[in-house]
């Protein structure tokens, strides 16, 4: 929704397959065809590669002539091993939406695009083109708000529960060793930023927007790695999101980043179920393996 809203801004046109399920070949292309895109993208996660192999195998077989792009977790930890897949051309690496919209304005200007940054791309002779990396956007406000509309908004799972989800931030702070947010900040030459919220009154009016536009949402379900990251930012938020937004919600803590007066203020806000990772009881294990550096006696 993001990456839309970047290319349609710049005056391009998008559509979304949005697959709930794995569709045969016919229909696929059939799909595919219809929106007759000059550039074909796919958002990957590493559950997700076996099918989008299938896919891209398709592709090359029925519309070989179309560009086909994959971005997201999985390309940007190992893009050599996607662009071995038969039928990608391109990777990106990292946050996809000015790299894709680079990629764009080559594309429609009908200048070379294999410079463009955070993206590699596999020649005919089958070898690789790595771009340098674009610094991440340090600063989210200048994003355009997410193109709800892409989707099917009102037939999502967590809207027949009159629940919209939401992030206002990007990244977090901590080097879980289980999690990829330690090994996908080294990706960007500007790493020390990569925690970032959208500011307390960009983050409430992107809110609004979408409750204008759904009016039917009772609870919000923000998804951001830790809600109360930054402390200066969530004691600004909150007492705006309690006057303006109002609605319960659940989020994501940490034990470690949480005290009596951010509970008290939560409630106040409507918070009604919130979701902490404990890990293990075990102290030692926790700190020395998983890198959670937090005390049992503040746990309890």
């Amino acid at each position: 929704a993001s990456i839309s809203a970047v290319l349609k801004n710049a005056g391009y046109s998008v559509e979304l397959y949005h697959q709930c399920y794995m569709p045969d070949e016919k229909e696929f292309i059939e799909k595919v065809q219809s929106f007759n895109p000059d550039l074909i993208g796919f958002t990957a996660r590493t559950t997700a590669i076996p099918f989008i192999t299938e896919m891209c195998s398709w592709l090359k077989q029925s519309v070989p002539e179309k560009m086909v792009i994959i971005g997201g977790y999985h390309p940007t930890l190992v893009p050599e091993e996607v662009l071995a897949i038969e039928g990608c051309d391109a990777v990106v690496v990292g946050e996809g939406e000015y790299p894709t919209l680079e990629l764009m304005d080559c594309m429609s200007k009908g200048e070379d695009y294999t410079n463009s940054q955070s993206i590699f791309f596999k020649t005919p002779e089958g070898d690789i083109i790595k771009n340098p990396i674009r610094p991440l956007l340090e600063n989210l406000d200048e994003l355009p708000f997410p193109d709800f509309e892409l989707f099917d908004f009102e037939n999502l799972d967590r809207s027949k529960n009159f629940t919209a989800m939401v992030m206002l931030s990007r990244g977090c702070l901590f080097s879980c060793t289980y999690c990829g947010n330690s090994q996908f900040r080294n990706v960007y030459p500007n790493k020390s930023k990569y925690s970032r919220f959208r500011s307390p009154q960009k983050s409430i009016e992107l809110l609004e927007l979408l409750l204008k536009k759904y009016p039917f949402i009772k609870f919000l379900e923000f998804r951001d790695a830790i809600f109360n990251m930054y402390k200066d930012w969530f004691y600004e938020f909150m007492p705006m999101y309690i006057e303006r937004i109002n609605l319960p919600f659940n989020c994501n803590l940490r034990f470690d980043m949480l005290d009596e007066d951010m509970v008290r203020m939560l409630k106040e806000g409507g918070c009604y179920m919130i979701d902490i990772g404990l890990e293990t009881g075990n102290e030692e294990f926790r700190t020395k393996y998983l890198r959670r550096k937090m005390k049992n006696d503040h746990i309890i």
